[in-house]
């Protein structure tokens, strides 16, 4: 009786830890290739994702690129192909987890489901809590982007990265920030797949490029980053006139701001610490801005002025909390626990002896 009590205690012990791992798991669904996510996540509680099975294995000349852009704080990548939940304890087969962007990437020269798929991606918080976006895609096709939110991206040499923006018919701006190689730009409201001998318009200097559109009839642009010189790591930003651009953390912006006009810019920050802004003018009226440390409590407008900069300081509130929701966790381990403890102790009390008085 006491070892089949015991062994019903374990085991109720052990599904009671199964169903907290679960719970303090957040499965955030599938990612659509080419469809950024925009999420927050706290540390120590993991969030997953999974990308379906292709329909065709990657040909020869396609990469799968996994690419995480670390807004505030720090997030890393995890990626296997047959554990649904991967991460630095429960195992993985691919991973990225360098102080700030991260990214995985996927050729034909792997084999099985490497090339296929499924595959299970698992982001965690390293350090603090975070705010980050993921985006999966195949170098054959387009990433949307979305008006005034950064997307870091990769291309190799001699390559090109595909993006798409629908235009509401406002002037615009497209900038690209090298943040190593020599990427440039070219884009087109016409071509599918712009190129460097097929373009409406670009930019190809060193470095950081600064594309302004002008106003005009609503429109999808389509956008070719091309790998000049060397593979280019980057980030890619479209913003109109109207937008107040969302500022990644230790990623440099460049942007163009009239003499005596404002432009203003926001960012999220997941802990506190301290919060240092530069801003570097390269020519008039050009200005480089180049952030580091960004971490406060809400998305704050930090206005940039064409003649002038300015400081945003902290809030002195107490920061939020980025945890799941308690109540229905609790809930749920409750009933889970006693339908197992009712399931494995019932057999049990039937076999106990009765004694008539």
């Amino acid at each position: 009786m006491n070892k089949r009590f015991s062994s019903a205690l374990v085991l109720s012990v052990a599904l009671l830890l199964l169903l907290l791992s679960v719970c303090f798991a957040q499965q955030q669904g599938d990612l659509t290739l080419g469809q950024a996510k925009f999420n927050d996540i706290a540390q120590g509680h993991p969030q997953y994702f999974t990308i379906p099975q292709m329909a065709s294995p990657l040909a020869d000349d396609v990469r799968l690129i996994i690419s995480l852009t670390s807004i505030s704080g720090d997030a890393d990548v995890y990626l296997s192909v047959s554990n649904t939940s991967p991460g630095p304890e429960t195992g993985y087969d691919l991973s990225s987890s360098t102080r700030g962007d991260d990214l995985i990437a996927l050729n034909s020269t792997m084999s099985g489901a490497f090339i296929t798929g499924p595959y299970y991606i698992g982001v965690y918080a390293s350090r603090h809590n975070a705010h980050y976006s993921i985006v999966a895609f195949k170098t054959d096709m387009h990433i949307t982007v979305n008006d005034g939110l950064p997307q870091t991206s990769h291309v190799e040499w001699r390559q090109y990265t595909y993006f798409k923006y629908d235009s509401s018919g406002s002037a615009f701006t497209i900038t690209t920030t090298s943040i190593y190689g020599d990427p440039d730009l070219y884009v087109s409201n016409v071509a599918e797949f712009p190129s460097r001998t097929n373009y409406t318009m670009k930019k190809s200097g060193v470095g950081t490029d600064l594309l302004s559109v002008p106003a005009g009839e609503p429109a999808t642009y389509y956008i070719a980053v091309y790998g000049f010189g060397a593979s280019s790591y980057f980030n890619l930003e479209v913003k109109d006139a109207n937008t107040i651009g969302l500022l990644a953390a230790g990623v440099p912006m460049f942007e163009t701001i009239p003499a005596g006009s404002t432009q203003y810019f926001k960012f999220k920050l997941t802990y506190e610490t301290d919060l240092k802004i530069k801003v570097k003018r390269r020519r008039t009226p050009v200005i480089h801005l180049s952030l580091s440390l960004l971490f406060m409590r809400d998305l704050l407008p930090t206005a940039v002025s064409g003649r002038e900069r300015q400081r945003s300081e902290p809030r002195k509130s107490p920061l939020p909390r980025v945890m799941p929701p308690i109540l229905p966790m609790v809930i749920t381990i409750l009933l889970c626990t006693m339908t197992a403890f009712t399931t494995l102790m019932f057999p049990l009390l039937l076999s106990c002896p009765v004694s008539l008085m």
